[in-house]
């Protein structure tokens, strides 16, 4: 099995985690079978993940030297093997191109606006994601406040230069994806007419993260994902909020998150919810470029690995086995 790199957090590089002992070297993390486990034990005695970037974990997946891409980002078009099959399952994540407001020239809004001209979801989809679900606002399909279309802000060509002799603008993307190169082209194509200069800037993930907190990020290509029952995505957008990731301070959108948390009607709580969607439409606070469609690449004889609309990264690893020749 294939994943990205990571970290397991152990005692002494051995410790029992419930059905499973994990075993962690440099590339590779092994979970063994807990034979005195108190509940069904793992139909696995020995499971191990590679410890691989995108492409690296692809051109293995081709080469049959790992049995599955459970914890890739994936299109549906990198493994062609024929020893494998695509599973797929909506995901309550959203890939986005953030804003965050704190950081000039982002905290205009006709600034935010012109860089949505050029940079649409539909296109982003089409072009390089195919096999994903456009998205036309934050909240990801089957969660309260979810739309389905959005209005084109139609903002005319504004005049911003004046931004340009201050600031090197740049759009922050994880270095580890397996598409950044063309999402760099897709990016500087797409903003190549506008009277804004945008460079894609290929960063760490960990030290995207860090730049965050702070106030160097400016604008990023992130997947942010939705957590229920409590509405944390939403909460992080109050003015007070620590985690703030768009570095919005607005009270319609504080008033809005309020109502949320004191609704004691669904609907109404779903009604407030596609206020705020829309909203952050209207002030050109992010880009929502699709909704995850989650895609797993998997050989043939591996059995009972399913998945979860909640993370993108749980699997039940005791349902898993696999009847290769080989050793995962």
């Amino acid at each position: 099995m294939a994943g990205v790199p990571g970290k397991i957090y152990d005692i002494e590089g051995r410790t029992w985690v419930g059905p499973f002992k994990v075993i962690k070297n440099k590339d590779r993390v092994i979970l063994l079978r807990n034979d005195k486990y108190f509940k069904s034990k793992s139909k696995s005695g020995e499971i191990i993940f590679h410890l691989l970037t995108e492409t690296e974990a692809v051109m293995k997946a081709n080469a049959g030297t790992v049995d599955d891409l459970a914890m890739i980002s994936l299109n549906g078009t990198e493994v062609t093997s024929k020893e494998g099959e695509w599973q797929s399952l909506p995901m309550w994540a959203t890939w986005i191109i953030g804003f965050d407001q704190r950081v000039v020239p982002f905290n205009s809004r006709s600034f935010r606006c012109e860089l949505l001209r050029h940079l649409k979801s539909i296109d982003f989809v089409h072009d390089l994601f195919p096999n994903q679900n456009v998205a036309f606002g934050l909240i990801p399909f089957g969660l309260p406040g979810y739309i389905d279309s959005a209005e084109d802000n139609g903002n005319k060509s504004l005049k911003l230069e004046r931004y340009l002799k201050e600031n090197d603008v740049s759009v922050w993307i994880p270095k580890e994806l397996s598409l950044l190169g063309r999402i760099s082209a897709w990016i500087e194509e797409k903003t190549g007419t506008s009277s804004i200069r945008v460079h894609p800037k290929a960063v760490k993930y960990e030290e995207m993260i860090k730049s965050y907190a702070s106030g160097r990020m400016g604008a990023f290509l992130l997947s942010i994902n939705e957590e229920l029952p409590a509405p944390l995505l939403v909460s992080s957008l109050e003015s007070t909020s620590g985690s703030n990731f768009l570095g919005i301070k607005s009270a319609i959108v504080d008033g809005l998150i309020s109502t949320i948390r004191q609704a004691d009607d669904p609907y109404q709580a779903s009604k407030s919810y596609e206020q705020l969607n829309l909203f952050l439409n209207s002030d050109c606070a992010l880009v929502p470029l699709f909704h995850v469609k989650r895609l797993v690449w998997r050989k043939k004889c591996v059995k009972g690995l399913e998945l979860s609309p909640v993370s993108e990264g749980y699997f039940n690893y005791r349902n898993v086995s696999v009847e290769c020749k080989e050793k995962v």
